[in-house]
């Protein structure tokens, strides 16, 4: 392989590394977590920070505040776990090169031959 070819291996890769990214970046804004409670609904953003939460009217009179307070809690923690899972398996099978989930063709082309090899496929 003449040099000019191992640059445009390396060339290659890093663009098609640069793809999976922005690809991984785009599924994460997707990412909405599960509904655990009917009257509480917590909202993260992608870098797992709390966004907001969302308090039916009714839950200030159906709950104690104490049982409020363990609603909250319970949802929020429940909550940033499954955005956390979610996020994981986003990232192991775009990003993810040893992980089982890891799709080397997510892109719909072929894997770059040199990040193949790095990534042992």
């Amino acid at each position: 392989m003449t040099p000019d070819e191992e640059v445009q291996q390396v060339l290659d890769a890093v663009s098609q590394l640069r793809a999976r990214h922005a690809a991984f970046t785009v599924a994460c804004q997707g990412i909405h977590g599960d509904q655990f409670h009917p009257d509480v609904q917590a909202r993260w953003d992608n870098e797992g920070n709390l966004r907001g939460i969302d308090i039916a009217p009714n839950a200030l009179r159906d709950y104690t505040n104490l049982e409020l307070e363990d609603i909250i809690s319970d949802v929020m923690r429940r909550t940033r776990l499954d955005v956390g899972d979610k996020f994981q398996a986003l990232f192991d099978k775009y990003l993810g090169f040893d992980s089982p989930s890891f799709d080397p063709d997510i892109l719909g082309v072929p894997m770059a031959p040199l990040l193949r090899t790095i990534a042992g496929q």
